[in-house]
């Protein structure tokens, strides 16, 4: 009697974990590309397929010539003047709280560097989140400056190598952290809140992310690949799963010991 009581715990405790794993809230809202066709035409301007708007008049393209993975990316010509580049629209505006962005990035080295900026705004272009700046600092190096209400420096990014780009904006603190290639660099920065000085203005939802140039009149490009923006929140660490996963195999594994006991 005892065993059978024992057996029944451990199938509804195994059977409780089991369904709160499927339960698990996904991801509200979830956008991810590689530009690949045929939802992506290579040899045509990005700007107008699939959502994807521009900023200013940057020439860019769906290209196959220079890509992360699979057989299509994104170009953008460094090679005008003013601050122009695509950027793709999360309608409606997310509120999150979690907005995890990502994308693999490919700056060319040239004779006369532009600034590059990847970074994410308020619905509309309106109100600045965060993001870095890549900033010419040698032929084969920029500075990345992370974009914060004192903006900060933390280190050089090699130049004609992909690399990942990735934040996590969390919407109720208003602050995000950065990292490069899989590996954590800051977090706990605040959002820079308005368009212009980083006054630390209040941006409840999420809008825009982006990817352009401060163009002036160089001849380098940059290159898109792996876009992604995604509302995260609720979406426990792995860590987590793992570990209800693994308790849930020790009590279904314990049920069929007790049942081959009895």
């Amino acid at each position: 009697m005892i065993h059978c009581r024992r057996s029944l715990f451990g199938f509804i405790a195994t059977a409780a974990i089991l369904a709160s794993l499927s339960t698990i809230p996904a991801r509200a809202d979830n956008y991810s590309t590689g530009f690949e066709s045929p939802q992506y035409t290579a040899g045509i301007a990005l700007v107008g397929q699939n959502g994807w708007l521009e900023y200013g008049s940057a020439i860019n393209s769906v290209e196959t010539f220079n890509v992360y993975a699979g057989s299509q990316a994104v170009f953008v010509d460094g090679s005008g003047t003013g601050q122009s580049g695509p950027y793709y629209p999360d309608a409606p505006p997310d509120a999150g709280p979690l907005i995890d962005l990502s994308a693999e990035l490919y700056i060319a080295s040239s004779s006369s560097q532009s600034e590059w900026q990847f970074a994410a705004t308020g619905p509309s272009l309106v109100g600045y989140i965060g993001g870095v700046d890549l900033i010419p600092d040698t032929s084969t190096q920029d500075s990345i400056h992370l974009i914060t209400g004192a903006g900060v420096d933390v280190g050089l990014l090699t130049l004609n190598t992909w690399n990942n780009f990735n934040f996590l904006f969390n919407m109720t603190t208003q602050t995000y952290s950065f990292s490069l290639n899989g590996v954590l660099i800051d977090s706990g920065l605040a959002f820079c809140g308005s368009n212009g000085g980083c006054t630390g203005a209040t941006i409840s939802t999420y809008g825009d992310s982006f990817f352009d140039v401060f163009g002036a009149g160089g001849n380098d490009s940059g290159y898109m690949d792996n876009f992604s923006v995604s509302d995260v929140s609720g979406v426990p660490e792995p860590g987590s799963i793992l570990l209800l996963s693994s308790v849930a195999m020790l009590l279904g594994g314990g049920l069929l010991r007790r049942r081959a006991r009895s």
